[in-house]
């Protein structure tokens, strides 16, 4: 039987996955008694016989957003639907949400959630605390009801609804075409970026603005940018156009992913064979939750067998212990990401 531990929640679920509670050797927030919202039929006993809220305590959209605790993700989806994982497994419940307070629900069991004064997101506790939960970035969206992303280890089950060649939004800016070879490739007109990526991963169309992010649902990431404007005014070299790049923007979709606090661990420089590769470099950020192996490319497009004068940045975000122990989340990423290059 697989163990899936997760935060205040006690019950068992198909599948064999057993969530277990992991508020027993977790000490509450020092600020961990945020005023709860007014009771109602969808509040726990817990929040009717607590304060409200202050009156002008913040107002958050909470779809499509991620937060972590003790290790585990939450992420919070457009439909309603609830993922909880450990990086490895997921579970699925629902959650309702009032833009101040809401509930998480799984299997007949309810979970407070709660904003204090401060913004500050807390999770309630199977001892009536309060703990603070951690943003996490972005948690997609779509349809999740029926199943979660799958481990890129797994054989893929389940439709992404790609039911036309070609599928574009109402104002035509982004469009989706399915390929034969089980394959999937994205378009962005408004930032002049195409990539193709397998069907079993998602594209993230909000995530990093200006950008097109894959993920495979496992905690690795795939942000893809055309540079060509940022490259041709940058005064320096392309080792120090590179540097600047990571540390000016891809820490900032670090933390757009995986949260706050990050840390820069080191940065090389790596050579490169490719006869239209202009730098590469690699990286290590990491906060309280995550630790994550970082390597970005800065390449020239190719026509006609010669280097045009696009240039399109690709950057990899994997598991860094993953990464150093010869794992294979990076080199899927690698191999499957490809062929990020300019609409027109």
């Amino acid at each position: 039987m697989k163990h899936l531990r997760v935060f205040t929640i006690l019950l068992c679920l198909p599948l064999s996955i057993t969530i277990l509670s992991a508020c027993g050797d977790k000490e509450p927030n020092a600020n961990s008694n945020p005023s709860s919202a007014s009771g109602g039929s969808t509040q726990s006993e817990n929040a009717q016989n607590s304060d409200a809220p202050e009156e002008d305590a913040p107002s958050i959209e909470f779809a499509d957003m991620a937060w972590s605790i003790d290790g585990i993700t939450y992420s919070f989806y457009t439909d309603g639907t609830l993922e909880v994982t450990d990086g490895t497994d997921s579970v699925f419940g629902g959650y309702e949400w009032d833009g101040q307070a809401g509930l998480i629900t799984m299997d007949g069991f309810a979970v407070e959630l709660l904003l204090d004064g401060e913004g500050d997101l807390y999770m309630e506790g199977e001892d009536g605390e309060y703990y603070l939960m951690t943003y996490a970035g972005f948690a997609g969206g779509g349809d999740h009801e029926s199943g979660g992303m799958p481990n890129p280890d797994d054989t893929p089950d389940y439709d992404l609804d790609y039911n036309l060649d070609y599928d574009t939004d109402d104002d035509g800016s982004i469009g989706y075409e399915a390929l034969d070879n089980g394959k999937i490739r994205f378009y962005d007109y408004d930032n002049n970026v195409s990539i193709t990526y397998p069907e079993w991963m998602l594209c993230m169309e909000d995530a990093n603005p200006g950008t097109v992010t894959i993920t495979d649902g496992n905690g690795g990431y795939v942000v893809g940018e055309n540079i060509t404007d940022m490259y041709w005014n940058y005064s320096g070299s392309d080792d120090e156009m590179i540097a600047a790049y990571m540390n000016e923007l891809v820490t900032v979709y670090f933390e757009e992913l995986y949260g706050d606090g990050w840390e820069v661990f080191y940065l090389n420089n790596m050579s490169s064979d490719e006869s239209n590769r202009i730098a590469t470099a690699e990286m290590n950020l990491y906060n309280d939750d995550y630790d994550i192996y970082i390597r970005t490319l800065i390449y020239h497009t190719v026509q006609n067998g010669e280097n045009t004068g696009t240039v399109m940045a690709k950057t990899f975000f994997a598991s860094f212990d993953d990464y150093n122990d010869g794992g294979s989340q990076f080199q899927t990423l690698y191999d499957e990401v490809r062929n990020l290059v300019p609409v027109q």
